[in-house]
């Protein structure tokens, strides 16, 4: 029975706190404080704050010696503060990494990273090709933008970057990235097409892409579709797309998803147009011989792109050949194209020059001869507008491109009644420039 108590006693007395000195037993194990510094350092080298560390917190850097030598010199400003505060705030801005081992800080270098950019063109004209596809197959990272112009970020090592366009054959380019690598990619355009399988597409392919009611219309698009007096026009091609409703039919208005003409954007170059109409409405500002790309954002649309409630129309004009001159001239019923390109410095510069008149008073002529014939005050009057489209875009360096683009659009009213006055409406409008 006395054996009993004692073992239950022992026991009891292992789960109780034992006090010595009033404290319990748990409160006499020493913690170690965080190590607090304070200090106020200005433009000093590397090696003098982390001496200053090492004295305040009796801790240790552990180094390579040549590795200090490469940075400038720095500041830190610490009033009781925590040292692994001091350590982010230290080496925020350096690349260096550290981690706390014990009583030893461990430095090294970050991991060195390159930049690999340039531009996707045309191995003929030389023209950027807008969006193509670039990546880097070891990472999968890829980019491209609206200039045909790419960037990305690798660690050194062997890439291998592919390069792609629709109508043009895919090229890879493989090379060792140790520095910051300026790379242009030529795509040449595939010159014949075998067997084309045309299938219906998935009516929710559009919902589920990323980029969902967006449309890109080139320039061909534009000029294969049926025009009115054999005059294309951009806004009329984009009337036949779904989602769109022409309003006033023959005008080039646009109702997107039921939102008014009004509240659309419309883009040339990046820069807002707001007078974007013909003769009433008929046609639009848009010389189709200027015009290379043109997408359409008839559903939700980037941030950058505010100030519109149904749709963006962002027009993109040519650059011009760097290697060639060449252009064309047409006649047609209602006007007179002609479009002329070709290079300022060769490789280097080009320009881009589109023009567009009616002759529409000349069907107006017979019409007032034969009403004046009988009258004694003659009646004069007549119509025609102009657009003129012009781009200049120059390569300082690999690095910097330069591009002016300038357009004038004009329409003239000339209406004279009874030999008292002569009436003259005009619009002029000039849109600007940017760099790259």
């Amino acid at each position: 029975m006395t054996r009993s108590w004692i073992l239950l006693i022992g026991i009891l007395m292992l789960f109780l706190p034992v006090k010595a000195g009033g404290l319990p037993v748990a409160a006499l194990i020493p913690v170690e404080p965080t190590p607090a510094v304070t200090m106020d350092m200005r433009q000093v080298p590397l090696l003098d704050i982390l001496q200053e560390l090492e004295k305040q917190t009796g801790m240790f850097f552990s180094y390579e010696s040549s590795m200090l030598d490469e940075f400038p010199r720095v500041s830190l400003k610490a009033n009781d503060e925590s040292l692994s505060y001091c350590l982010r705030r230290l080496f925020y801005a350096l690349p260096i990494t550290y981690r706390i081992t014990g009583q030893i800080i461990i430095l090294k270098r970050k991991p060195r990273l390159y930049t690999i950019s340039g531009f996707v063109r045309d191995s003929v004209s030389y023209e950027s090709l807008i969006s193509a596809s670039v990546f880097e197959h070891r990472s999968k990272n890829g980019t491209t933008n609206n200039y045909g112009f790419y960037s990305i970020t690798l660690p050194p090592g062997k890439v291998t970057l592919c390069a792609s366009f629709v109508g043009y054959e895919a090229k890879e380019v493989t090379f060792d990235l140790s520095c910051d690598t300026l790379v242009d990619i030529p795509l040449h355009a595939v010159g014949s097409l075998g067997e084309v399988v045309v299938e219906g597409l998935n009516p929710r392919s559009e919902v589920l892409s990323t980029r969902s009611g967006v449309v890109e219309v080139p320039s061909q698009r534009i000029k294969s579709m049926p025009a009115l007096l054999g005059e294309t026009d951009v806004v009329k091609t984009l009337q036949r797309l779904p989602g769109v409703a022409v309003g006033v039919e023959g005008m080039t208005g646009l109702h997107v998803r039921g939102g008014n003409a009004d509240g659309n954007l419309y883009l040339l170059d990046g820069n807002p147009v707001y007078h974007t109409n013909h003769l009433l409405g008929f046609f639009s500002a848009f010389n189709p011989d200027a015009v290379r790309n043109t997408t359409f954002y008839k559903g939700s649309f980037p941030a950058e792109y505010g100030g519109r409630l149904s749709s963006v129309v962002d027009v993109r004009t040519n650059d011009g050949d760097r290697y060639e001159y060449h252009g064309n001239l047409s006649i047609g019923l209602l006007a007179m194209h002609g479009n002329l390109e070709g290079l300022i410095v060769k490789g280097k510069s080009s320009f881009n020059v589109s023009v567009r008149r009616t002759w529409m008073e000349l069907f107006t002529w017979p019409i007032f001869r034969a009403v004046n014939k009988h009258r004694s005050d003659k009646l004069k009057g007549g119509y025609h507008f102009f657009d003129m489209n012009a781009k200049v875009n120059h390569s300082f360096n690999d690095h910097t491109r330069l591009y002016m683009s300038f357009y004038m659009g004009e329409a003239t009213v000339i209406w004279t009644v009874r030999n008292i006055a002569t009436v003259t409406v005009w619009a002029k409008i000039i849109v600007g420039a940017g760099e790259t």
